[in-house]
């Protein structure tokens, strides 16, 4: 129906077309710049397009790994037509880009390629709502969801596949009518299902971890083994009873689980290894009974060689074995007491080495100090010795400016021969200032107080020698 609706769109066009050539001139130009444009932006659209239809089959195939068909089938079964429609009109353009803007029928206005484009949103708008139905579902039905998890863990849909089965579809019921807006009646039957879905995880967790137990119980029993060690097995039997009353409180509780199923087996192995045992005894003759408790014995005294433990076979059967326990015990005693000296003795070395490291820190750190004074003693010195140099060079100066300053010494006076020991003895006041000067001059220190003093000396040899002038 569609191609023929093409064709007579087709006989439409070419009848336009011919009229239109009557009227035009002969000669075509050159496509505009507008067309030119126009059709970059038709190819690109096309190649928006082709990515889209891409990215949605690969969404659709995520979704149906996910299980999304599971929790909203009619919705995904629709999100799956629209991207089969998007499709098809996207194959009317495909090879012909010329195509996309056709019209998808005569009298519809709408093109290959915005067909194309609306299926691809209603693919999107469906994914969106069957993913919303998903979270609401797992949200309402929390408790449901978890205990499936648990089982699918266990393996109770290998396990028991038709009562799997029977719920997993119950479960689906209930994620129906979430989709179809009654979650009121979903929650309302939850609980039942919750119940039914326990009571699966307990038969599945007892199949699990007490199977192997069971098995062998039942093939004890069917041998007759309560003749020989009742007592025994029926602690076997009140052992497998009490482990399958714990799984039914605590379905989840593993590691629990896994302990008394353990304790469960050994148990009936403790039966089946009592009803062999019993029934040896009761095959053997009334005169290998000596020999019987001999071996007994003869295992007791292994045990104590062993230990290190004294013979205790004058002793009976029951008292030889309590001295070997009673010896194991004080031997835990003693060893014990070891384990806590040698504890105590850790402890101490531990805290002497913490000691012994807070000890090496504050020698390291008076070291430090002592160097740092060591340090300063020797800049203090060093600033000494630079003053004394100081010192010496300011002592040289000032020796210099009093060198500089004083003048030579006159000529010592030469008196004649004739003349009168009263003139010598009648020495003038003038030569006694000049004899005091020249000791005051070679005795005094280079200061500037000195240099001062040696000015004045200076000045008074000069007056002194005037005065020896004039006397002469």
């Amino acid at each position: 129906m569609k191609h023929q609706v093409k064709i007579v769109a087709m006989m439409a066009a070419i009848t336009l077309t011919l009229a239109g050539c009557a009227s035009s001139p002969s000669s075509s130009s050159a496509p505009s710049q507008a067309d030119t444009a126009a059709q970059t932006q038709l190819s690109a659209d096309i190649e928006a397009v082709k990515v889209a239809i891409d990215n949605a089959t690969t969404t659709l195939t995520s979704a149906k790994d996910s299980k999304l068909d599971w929790f909203a089938t009619e919705l995904v079964n629709q999100a799956q037509q629209a991207l089969d429609k998007a499709k098809e009109y996207y194959a009317e353009f495909a090879s012909d880009p010329s195509e996309a803007n056709d019209s998808i029928g005569f009298f519809n206005s709408q093109t290959n390629i915005e067909a194309a484009q609306e299926g691809l949103n209603n693919f999107h708008a469906k994914i969106s709502q069957a993913e919303g139905i998903r979270e609401q579902a797992l949200t309402t039905l929390e408790d449901a969801f978890s205990n499936r998890k648990q089982l699918q863990e266990i393996g109770a849909d290998t396990l028991y596949p038709t009562t799997y089965k029977q719920l997993d579809n119950e479960l689906k019921n209930l994620v129906d009518q979430v989709a179809n807006g009654k979650v009121d009646a979903a929650i309302t039957a939850q609980p039942s299902l919750v119940g039914k879905q326990r009571g699966l995880e307990i038969k599945t967790a007892i199949k699990v971890y007490l199977s192997d137990a069971k098995d062998k119980l039942k093939r004890l029993e069917l041998a007759l083994v309560k003749n020989y060690a009742p007592q025994t097995l029926a602690q076997a039997s009140a052992a497998l009873m009490d482990a399958e009353a714990f799984i039914a409180a605590e379905p989840r509780a593993t590691a629990k689980i896994k302990e008394k199923a353990d304790a469960v087996m050994f148990a009936i192995n403790h039966a089946e290894q009592v009803s062999i045992a019993v029934k040896k005894l009761r095959a053997m003759p009334q005169s290998a009974n000596e020999r019987y408790i001999l071996n007994f014995e003869k295992l007791l005294l292994a045990i104590s060689n062993e230990l290190g433990a004294v013979d205790s076979r004058d002793q009976r059967l029951r008292k030889q074995g309590q001295l070997i326990v009673q010896f194991i015990k004080d031997s835990m005693k003693n060893e014990q007491a070891v384990q806590t000296a040698q504890q105590d003795l850790k402890a101490t070395i531990v805290k002497q080495n913490n000691n012994l490291d807070l000890l090496n820190k504050q020698i390291d750190s008076l070291n430090s100090k002592l160097a740092d004074k060591t340090a300063y003693i020797t800049s203090l010195q060093s600033q000494v010795a630079n003053l004394m140099a100081q010192l010496e060079i300011a002592k040289k100066s000032a020796q210099a400016k009093v060198d500089a300053t004083v003048p030579a010494k006159p000529d010592p006076v030469e008196t004649p021969a004739a003349t009168s020991e009263d003139s010598t003895a009648d020495t003038s006041p003038a030569q006694t200032n000049l004899a005091e000067a020249e000791p005051a001059e070679k005795t005094s220190p280079p200061s500037v107080e000195s240099t001062n003093k040696a000015s004045s000396s200076v000045v008074s040899s000069e007056e002194s020698s005037t005065l020896v002038e004039e006397v002469k």
